[in-house]
């Protein structure tokens, strides 16, 4: 068994906070609770009210690193339809998982790719990342990773309302490999 020094003497000094004391949930029903669900239609950015069609430019600035890969090798600079394939991937794997069911069959994510293959890259504005990191469960030492990307891509053609919903839904589960850490975190502008 192993043991942290001075553990015991630095949880002493740790105040309680009261609004998180144990006695202030003695109220709350311990029953069994289902959850590992989550119903998503019940976020609004999926509901064709919360996102407007949008024409013209509109700039993605990537936060943290993103990880896409195209067309079989990693890319700086993703196409818009490979972006929204990514996105469309990552959406309906948490749904499947998490909620009840794919958010967009194949017909429709096909009809949004579609779509995305009018919209035009007109300008980008990122750097690649390097990165590396160690594999607990194979016992591998540092690994340098694919590279990650992070900056400005801007893109130019109609956006459809489902398009706007569906970048607006990436704004939260991010977008890209290894989403999971952290990585894939955007925003619109």
């Amino acid at each position: 068994m192993r043991r942290i020094a001075l553990h015991e003497a630095l949880a002493l000094g740790v105040g309680e906070v009261a609004a998180f004391a144990t006695r202030a949930f003695g109220d709350e029903d311990a029953g069994a609770v289902d959850a590992g669900r989550v119903e998503l239609d019940e976020l609004h950015v999926l509901e064709r009210q919360a996102s407007a069609e949008h024409r013209g430019d509109l700039l993605l600035r990537f936060l943290t690193p993103a990880q896409i890969k195209e067309d079989d090798r990693f890319t700086a600079t993703p196409t818009f339809r490979g972006l929204m394939s990514r996105l469309l991937f990552r959406a309906n794997a948490l749904a499947e998982f998490f909620g009840t069911g794919m958010l967009y069959d194949q017909e429709r994510s096909l009809a949004l790719l579609g779509e995305c293959r009018e919209v035009a890259t007109v300008a980008a504005s990122t750097r690649e990342v390097r990165a590396h990191r160690y594999f607990h469960k194979q016992k591998i030492k540092k690994q340098q990773l694919p590279p990650f990307f992070v900056g400005e891509i801007k893109y130019h053609g109609d956006f459809s309302r489902d398009v706007m919903a569906l970048l607006e839904l990436g704004r939260l589960i991010h977008v890209g490999k290894m989403a999971t850490f952290g990585n894939g975190l955007y925003e619109i502008e």
